[in-house]
């Protein structure tokens, strides 16, 4: 049965892993809203260096709002991890995927080989050329620097330069997006996208700062139907209008509820306002993201 793992930063900033992919969602960001978390320069220096938010495969934003999304964290985390790619609504680095579209689509990689140039043994065959491999299927990494790659036509010309190093990925995971109205009429023309993550038949819903109970919403699980796990702001438990949706509509096996401060944040009482509804939800397997770096696995 596929896991998926899933490691909060702050707010509704998270990385989630479904078999082979490492999807970072609105993970970093450093301002300050009232009565809600960010990534402070501690927390920063420990997402660094913890291994669920290392190597992500792709990088995305539901929207730009600063309590989801930092330009400077992002090109950083874009430096260091050069294989990743980023995904976001607006414009904001020239090498990233934009999201203009209602609805977009991506197959993604369960099985990713990077390819290294590297010498052949012996100063006779210094010009041969010659590559090295790294294999990594849903977690499992495996180094062979003996063989010699070959550099398939499909992919490159007869004239194209072989780079030094570059990855094949094998497509089996799906992921689309779908654009989505951000809760309340002020953000009413705010860029702003859901996403539905399909790896190996397990489905996870992540509709961002979806307004509660949007139609547009109902639509697209109509079609879709119903998912494993949602990943959900608090007020989708808080309101009645929430909770009646996700037992109609989304119908998950689990629920993650975030976007929640952390306790020294929290000035308006969210927390205990989300205490309190969670045990009116009717669902199977209900989780709350409260502390930083928090990891919980559903199956």
């Amino acid at each position: 049965m596929p896991i998926c793992q899933i490691t909060l930063s702050a707010n509704a900033g998270a990385a989630l892993q479904l078999g082979g992919i490492r999807l970072w969602v609105d993970a970093l960001h450093d301002k300050a809203v009232s009565g809600f978390s960010t990534l402070s320069p501690e927390l920063q220096a420990a997402v660094a260096v913890h291994p669920d938010f290392a190597e992500p495969n792709l990088i995305f934003y539901t929207h730009c709002h600063p309590d989801h999304f930092s330009q400077r964290l992002t090109r950083l985390a874009m430096e260091r991890w050069p294989f990743a790619k980023a995904i976001l609504p607006e414009r904001q680095f020239e090498n990233q995927l934009l999201l203009s579209r209602p609805r977009e689509q991506l197959f993604l990689p369960e099985l990713s080989v990077q390819f290294i140039r590297l010498p052949h043994e012996g100063e006779q065959y210094a010009n041969v050329a010659h590559y090295g491999c790294l294999l990594d299927g849903s977690g499992f990494r495996g180094f062979d620097p003996r063989g010699t790659a070959p550099w398939p036509a499909p992919l490159c010309g007869s004239s194209c330069r072989r780079p030094a190093r570059w990855t094949w990925l094998c497509w089996t995971s799906q992921w689309i997006t779908i654009r989505l109205p951000h809760e309340g009429e002020q953000y009413a023309n705010v860029a702003h996208y859901g996403c539905l993550l399909d790896g190996s038949g397990f489905r996870v819903l992540i509709p961002g700062d979806c307004a509660v109970a949007s139609p547009a919403l109902r639509e697209f699980l109509q079609e879709t139907g119903p998912v494993d796990l949602a990943l959900l702001d608090f007020p989708w438990i808080t309101l009645s209008k929430g909770k009646r949706f996700i037992e109609q509509f989304i119908r998950p096996r689990c629920l993650a509820v975030y976007h929640l401060p952390f306790a020294s944040d929290d000035i308006f009482g969210y927390r205990r306002a989300v205490f309190k509804a969670a045990e009116q939800v009717q669902v199977e397997d209900l989780r709350l993201f409260l502390e930083p770096l928090q990891r919980e696995i559903f199956e």
